[in-house]
Order: C-alpha cells, then sequence, then structure tokens
C-alpha cells in the first residue's frame, strides 16, 4: 500500500486485525451516529450519555439499493450544526478536564471525541477524514 492510503483504510486490506485495530474501527459507528443526525436520519443529537446502538439499521445494508436513503437525506439548518459542534466542543473539554477536576457526570467519555471528529468533519473543520483534529 502506497502513502495514498490512510492507517484506516490499510486496515481494510488486512486479512486479520488486531483486537486494537478491530475496536478502533468499531468506534466509528459514534461517527456515523452525528452524521446521520446531521442529514435528518436521526431527530434528536441528545448528549454522548451512551454509545450508538442500532445505527448501522438506519443505513442500506450491503446490496440493498441506497436511494430512498439518499433521496430522503435533509441536511439540518447551518445554525443547528454549529450549535451542536459547539456544544460538543465544550463537552470535550469538559471530559478532559475531567481528567484533572474529576468534574463530568453521564457523559460517555469514549464516545465524545468521535462526536467531535464527525461534528469537525462536517463543519469543514479539516478537509480530510484521516486529518480531522479534535482540539479543545
Amino acid at each position: 500500500m502506497g502513502p495514498r492510503f490512510s492507517r484506516e483504510q490499510k486496515l481494510f486490506t488486512k486479512d486479520i486485525l488486531s483486537e486494537k485495530e478491530t475496536i478502533s474501527i468499531s468506534w466509528t459507528i459514534e461517527c456515523l451516529y452525528v452524521m446521520l443526525w446531521a442529514i435528518n436520519k436521526i431527530d434528536d443529537l441528545g448528549l454522548p450519555r451512551e454509545e450508538a446502538s442500532g445505527t448501522v439499521n438506519l443505513i442500506p445494508g450491503y446490496m440493498e439499493s441506497s436511494e430512498e436513503f439518499i433521496n430522503g437525506a435533509v441536511i439540518r439548518d447551518t445554525t443547528e450544526i454549529l450549535d451542536a459542534s459547539d456544544l460538543i466542543y465544550r463537552i470535550h473539554w469538559a471530559v478532559r478536564q475531567s481528567g484533572i477536576d474529576d468534574i463530568v457526570q453521564n457523559i460517555n467519555q469514549d464516545v465524545v471525541p468521535e462526536w467531535h471528529r464527525a461534528i469537525n468533519w462536517i463543519t469543514f473543520y479539516e478537509d480530510n477524514w484521516d486529518h480531522i483534529t479534535t482540539d479543545t
């Protein structure tokens, strides 16, 4: 694999993944949750309190038509997306501070960075998915 492929893309060419690689890929479902919210496939983003469940059932399966899914995708208002971006940024900041101050309750600290990554990609914080940062 040449330098054109990211570390994540290279994982899809491997026959066997390590446990760490499998876990890393599985967290992208949390990014998908935010992206589905952004196109109105999920009504309320809520707070990152628990891991997404059933999210994958909201997208067409392998070899299923995606026409209805695509035609039904309606991007949320820019203000709503930017409000969510601001909230996620602040939650992520609080989660990072909680390592010092122990102040965050009822927030899944593993989900927050994935939400932050997705919302930053949606708002063009960085151009390339593989280089999205989650600065706080």
